[in-house]
């Protein structure tokens, strides 16, 4: 086990480092627009590495004494788990999924061709299907059928979005799942907040009745308004 200890802490570090550049970079431009130094800069960079690591130590300290890891009861930890699943085949000598990592890269691929962030897709993944699947089928549901009636897309995925939140709060499953659902309580709220953020000119269109709508089959009364405005009606 030390060996996957010491893989687990460099993988850590080189990615911690990795990401703390990459965000330092932006954060050195944003403060040369607004008129800062680099030295203001870092000092408080690492100080807000300090704090950020104490807390995630401190939290993560008090999980493992509150409801622990491992045993019956245990916080469910789905990242821990894939990393365990991929290291200890390598470190003891084991049976390695190669084909299972094969088929991951190319869905990666697959994804990012089409459009679709791979990393927010395999995130994704690792919410339970039993919560994951009637919840999504269920704001289809009411997303269709907002549509139908309302024509508008704009509206019918913010009414999706808040549905899909009422129904994770109403939910038995992930109620009784707590506190190990709550990343996917916290991912509903963020879901809700961010169609509604994201949608602030649609709201303001709605509000002005300049939303453009869809149809998924024309009205009758369209129809017949459309027909009445074609050549025989130039020819009355």
């Amino acid at each position: 086990t030390s060996g996957m200890t010491a893989a687990l802490i460099i993988g850590g570090v080189v990615c911690t480092a990795l990401s703390m550049a990459g965000g330092f970079i932006t954060d050195l431009k944003i403060g040369y627009w607004l008129g800062s130094t680099p030295r203001k800069q870092e000092t408080w960079k690492f100080l807000g590495t300090f704090v950020a690591a104490a807390t995630v130590a401190g939290v993560m300290i008090i999980l493992n004494k509150t409801y622990g890891f491992v045993g019956e009861g245990a916080l469910v930890a789905p990242q821990a788990n894939a990393m365990a699943a991929v290291i200890q085949p390598l470190m003891t000598g084991g049976q390695t999924p190669w084909i299972l990592y094969f088929c991951g890269a190319a869905l990666a691929l697959v994804l990012t061709s089409i459009g679709v962030p791979a990393l927010a897709f395999a995130l994704g993944m690792f919410i339970p299907m039993e919560l994951n699947a009637p919840l999504v089928l269920l704001c289809f549901g009411v997303w269709v059928l907002t549509l139908i009636v309302t024509h508008y897309v704009s509206l019918a995925s913010m009414i999706a979005g808040c549905c899909f939140l009422l129904f994770t709060l109403i939910s038995p499953k992930v109620m009784q799942a707590l506190p190990a659902s709550s990343p996917f309580l916290i991912f509903s709220f963020l879901t809700a907040g961010l169609l509604i953020f994201t949608h602030r000119k649609n709201i303001d269109r709605l509000k002005a009745g300049t939303e453009s709508k869809i149809y998924i089959w024309r009205p009758r009364n369209a129809r017949a308004k459309g027909g009445g405005q074609g050549p025989e009606a130039g020819k009355q």
